[in-house]
């Protein structure tokens, strides 16, 4: 199962196949099509099919937790973890990033354009943002911190050429290095708590913060399919970057009629009763209709929410108190903290939400804008694990060392210290902090398994696509249909799975000039005749808003049905036999 924006993805990668060389996702001059050719890719591998989209998908979500790892590791290494306390970190960011909440594994595997492949490119830029520090903090060489920055502008140019939405990472990784910089010089001239680094002299500063200028070179060549498309198509691509955003086309109209306050206290509200759920809890936008694990997701989120906000409070004490584990917490999570707000801040101020904060949370129309959060939430965790882990160490610690000093200096008392560390307290407290982890991960599954496989990957647009549309398309060749009128969260399906023999066409783009994304598929539709139509009513009822149009207009047609599911609906081929319908016709279909 897949929605019309993925099958689009498959049509663009088969059309790779076919000789087509396309810069961007299509109709949208602001989504490379990095992902179409990765798609193609395995095509050509395992054939064209849905099965084959979502592997490739599933394929680019390994490497996203291969990042996680060694991110994890970069932080490690900068809060200075002991070897055990390193592997806990990295062990339970990497399980979580790999069994994330529910609906950010939907997230990661569709095949939207470019969003997996920009969680992959934030991780990777957020990554070379630490190890720049860290190398920066060596003294490195001026090649070394070059190369470094020239990385950085790679993945920030080619970040921003497949989604712009890399700009959270962006942010982040220039307050990360920001406020290195900041601590560095003042390290210079004060001594700061728990660095027993020698400060670097202010030339090195000076010479590396000046190799940032290697870093645009990179940016440019990782930028260069944009600049080579924007050449030839009169700059449309960098216009529609800087144009201001919206889900549903109407965001001036929509800022005229509303104060700024307003708005920002409806995207605030919006956020946490419809998003943190979500993208937190795994809770999907189809719950209301499926009631798959209400309870699941509550106490997911509940635990969401909880790690997160004690991990706060963490770093905020750490900010007073000057105590070592706190100071290594803070190290562990100030990073996914900076980058948890700025998608928060982003997503609040940005234009992207536009109406969707009147709208109920079942329509879910931007909640991949502040999905990227998913990428820190394994750090979260994991730090508040880790850190549980070294204080039951630390009081283990200092118990065995408050006995020995109990006991007489023999060696009796050495051995009662070493098994102490080890002891039955320590040993259990251990493995409830293991058994936690694992219950977490085995209600992730379970949220999983209670899932409803036929809404799970449905549009936020459309809940009832068909799950099997084969027997349509079967009854569509049979009758020798080639073109069709059907809004993309179905007709997508259509021309994906016949390989372009059946074209589908939403009507809307040539009656109401939306946004056209084949436009060679259009132009064969809207000159065809006898075009047929796409309906969809609830199962046995007999007439639908076109039909009752197409008697009143005394056009002969002829009509077959298909009983499909999720929703028990009945869709309609409807094929006019006496006149070819106009566009506007054609959009008084009833299918989402």
């Amino acid at each position: 199962m897949a929605d019309g924006d993925e099958y689009l993805v498959g049509i663009q990668a088969e059309h790779i196949l076919q000789g087509e060389h396309p810069m961007y996702y299509y109709g949208q001059p602001y989504m490379g099509s990095v992902e179409a050719y990765l798609v193609a890719l395995v095509f050509k591998v395992m054939g064209t099919s849905s099965w084959a989209l979502r592997a490739t998908t599933t394929l680019l979500c390994l490497v996203l937790v291969s990042l996680t790892w060694r991110l994890a590791g970069a932080l490690a290494d900068v809060a200075r973890l002991p070897a055990y306390a390193r592997r806990w970190f990295q062990t339970v960011a990497g399980l979580f990033a790999a069994l994330p909440p529910l609906y950010d594994t939907i997230v990661e595997m569709r095949t939207w354009g470019g969003h997996i492949e920009i969680y992959i490119l934030s991780l990777w830029l957020l990554l070379s943002a630490v190890r720049l520090t860290q190398r920066w903090k060596k003294g490195a060489s001026g090649l070394e911190m070059g190369l470094r920055w020239l990385i950085i502008g790679f993945i920030i140019g080619f970040g921003i050429y497949i989604y712009p939405i890399i700009s959270y990472a962006i942010l982040t990784a220039v307050v990360w290095i920001a406020g290195y910089l900041m601590m560095s010089i003042t390290r210079t001239f004060h001594h700061l708590p728990f660095s027993d680094e020698p400060a670097l002299p202010i030339t090195i500063h000076i010479r590396n913060l000046a190799l940032v200028l290697v870093a645009i070179p990179g940016a440019l060549l990782g930028f260069s399919p944009s600049l080579y498309y924007g050449i030839k198509h009169n700059w449309v691509n960098i216009a529609y970057l800087t144009a201001p955003g919206s889900d549903g086309g109407g965001d001036v109209a929509f800022h005229t009629a509303y104060s700024t306050s307003t708005i920002l206290q409806g995207r605030a509200s919006y956020y946490m009763n419809c998003i943190s759920p979500q993208v937190i809890g795994g809770s999907m936008h189809t719950e209301s209709v499926t009631h798959a694990s209400p309870v699941t997701f509550a106490i997911l989120i509940t635990l969401g929410i909880a790690c997160i906000a004690i991990v706060g409070l963490l770093l905020l004490a750490s900010l007073v108190i000057k105590q070592r584990l706190l100071w290594q917490i803070q190290k562990m999570s100030v990073l996914p903290c900076i980058f948890a707000l700025t998608t928060i801040l982003i997503f609040i101020f940005s234009n992207a939400v536009g109406y969707s904060i009147f709208k109920p949370c079942i329509h879910d129309g931007v909640g991949r804008y502040a999905a990227p959060v998913v990428l820190v939430l394994p750090f979260f965790m994991a730090a508040l694990i880790t850190f549980t882990r070294m204080l039951i160490e630390q009081r283990s610690m200092q118990q065995s060392t408050s006995k020995m000093a109990s006991l007489t200096s023999n060696s009796s008392a050495y051995i009662y210290t070493d098994r102490k560390k080890y002891s039955p307290t320590f040993k259990i407290a251990q493995g409830v902090l293991a058994g936690f982890v694992l219950c977490y991960l085995c209600l992730q599954g379970y949220s999983y398994l209670k899932s409803d496989a036929n809404y799970t990957f449905q549009s936020f647009n459309c809940l009832l696509a068909p799950v099997n549309p084969t027997p349509m398309i079967n009854y569509m060749q049979q009758e020798h249909i080639t073109r069709v009128w059907s809004t993309p969260s179905f007709g997508n399906a259509i021309t994906f799975k016949t390989d372009g023999k059946i074209i589908a066409v939403n009507p809307r783009t040539v009656a109401f000039g939306t946004i056209n994304r084949i436009p060679e598929y259009t132009t064969i539709v809207a000159h065809a005749s006898f075009v047929s139509l796409i309906d969809q009513v609830p199962h046995g009822d007999p007439t639908s808003l076109l039909l009752t149009y197409l008697n009143k207009a005394h056009v002969k047609y002829r009509v077959a049905r298909f009983q499909t599911q999720p929703g028990n609906q009945d869709m309609l081929v409807v094929t006019p036999l006496s006149r070819t319908l106009t566009p506007k016709e054609a959009t008084l279909e009833n299918y989402c």
